[in-house]
């Protein structure tokens, strides 16, 4: 079977535990991350053809006990197709050792541990830059390394709620955290997206350098738009401001349905809407007449909307606004995505296989014509590569037995932070493990 949609095979696609080179083919890329910000940046990079070794401590990414899997829970097996994990102890001689070869042929390596962190394990940039000149250096933060919030815990609300984004999601009378883990997501692509750079400038000069993300600034990019309002206004966006500059709905139809409408500046839309809706009169209405009376009167205008559209079923309204050719759309749930028939082309749903599991995916959401990519592998079992990846950075079978005997439980090196070491963060977990946020780790 061809990795493809539920055994669909299609153009480019390599088969079920293969990966196709892509764009990145021939990029190592060593992630030391947990939770989601490193995780996703770095399957990212997996997804374009990059070779991405998962590089985990004793128990692993926490991500991998985080639901009814013990070892590898849904959260995990999303953030980790087409990796390779080593497991090792950087606390030990052995451990650090095989750590700093892996990291002495890498194109790339992702952290997202607190500030220091990595300097106390000996892992930090300058050190590894002496190494190795050629190393990009992607560290995620939750709020970079300097001011009172970089010490503190970052996980995906506080990512939310520092860079603005919770405000613009949140319905301030009553107030509830939703949706997906936006502010790690966001993170992760901010991470990949700089590598990018720095792999292209490198390409040119031969050298790497250090790339730093944060939460919050990521987060922020994101309001470009509405901080500018504010900046040119004073004014300040909420959660439904862009909806009624932007004439967006969603509106409940007779069958309990809801139908997204987003009618924009075009002028065409709004005489569309009227007419598939049998409402002339809105077009006529001084309230509605003008863009800037709808965007004045938005909630007039939505409840005009509301009592409509009441009186018909999401399918028959869709199929009017389509008729008139309204942007508009079914409000789907994940359930909708993957069965709407209407969207088979796009192969949603994609299947990973292997001689003892197998699971469903989501496709890569980029698409290449000379450098096709590849659903890639199922993600690994903790520690599944150790051995393939150390022999081939020529590890003979002394120097393995000597990782492995390390890398047990309790073992740590002279002078290196260990489990009894007083150097904890608030959540009493040490301080030179990789932290856990939605960008960068949870343990921020």
């Amino acid at each position: 079977m061809t990795a493809g949609t539920d055994g669909m095979a299609a153009s480019g696609d390599a088969p079920t535990g293969q990966q196709l080179p892509g764009p990145l083919g021939g990029i190592t890329v060593v992630e030391f991350g947990r939770f989601v910000t490193a995780p996703y940046a770095a399957r990212l990079l997996s997804d374009l053809g990059a070779g991405v070794i998962k590089l985990e401590t004793e128990h692993g990414d926490p991500f991998r006990s985080f639901g009814a899997d013990p070892k590898l829970s849904a959260q995990f097996l999303a953030l980790n197709r087409t990796k390779r994990s080593v497991r090792l102890n950087p606390r030990t001689k052995a451990g650090k050792a095989a750590v700093l070869a892996l990291l002495d042929s890498a194109d790339v390596f992702i952290e997202n541990s607190r500030p220091g962190s990595m300097a106390r394990m000996g892992l930090d940039y300058e050190t590894l830059k002496a190494r190795n000149p050629g190393l990009i250096y992607c560290s995620i933060t939750g709020a970079g390394t300097e001011g009172p919030y970089a010490a503190r815990p970052a996980y995906d609300a506080v990512g939310q709620a520092l860079s603005g984004l919770a405000s613009q999601f949140i319905d301030p009378e009553d107030p509830h955290v939703a949706g997906p883990n936006l502010s790690d997501s966001l993170t992760g692509m901010t991470a990949a997206y700089g590598i990018l750079g720095a792999l292209v400038h490198r390409s040119a000069s031969g050298r790497g350098q250090l790339v730093e993300v944060d939460m919050i600034t990521s987060g922020l990019a994101l309001l470009g738009a509405e901080a500018q309002v504010y900046f040119e206004t004073g004014v300040v966006p909420g959660p439904y401001t862009r909806p009624g500059n932007s004439s967006s709905f969603v509106i409940r139809c007779s069958d309990g349905k809801l139908v997204a409408i987003h009618l924009s500046s075009v002028e065409k839309f709004w005489l569309g809407l009227s007419r598939g809706l049998e409402r002339p009169d809105l077009v006529t209405d001084p309230r509605f007449e003008a863009r800037a009376g709808r965007i004045e009167n938005y909630e007039q205008l939505r409840q005009e909307l509301v009592e409509t559209m009441a009186k018909r079923s999401s399918t028959e309204w869709l199929s009017r606004f389509t008729a008139e050719d309204v942007p508009c759309a079914p409000v789907h749930d994940l359930a909708d995505v993957f069965e709407d028939k209407d969207l088979a082309a796009l192969r949603l749903r994609r299947r990973l296989t292997g001689p003892e599991r197998a699971m469903s995916t989501v496709a890569i959401p980029v698409r290449f014509d000379t450098t096709p990519v590849s659903d890639g592998y199922l993600p690994p079992e903790l520690g599944e590569h150790t051995h393939a990846v150390l022999r081939e950075l020529g590890f003979d079978e002394q120097r393995l037995a000597d990782v492995l005997e390390a890398d047990q439980p309790g073992q740590q090196a002279t002078g290196a932070p260990g489990p009894g070491s007083t150097d904890k963060t608030e959540t009493g977990t040490a301080s030179h493990a990789p932290a856990h946020s939605s960008t960068t780790g949870e343990d921020r």
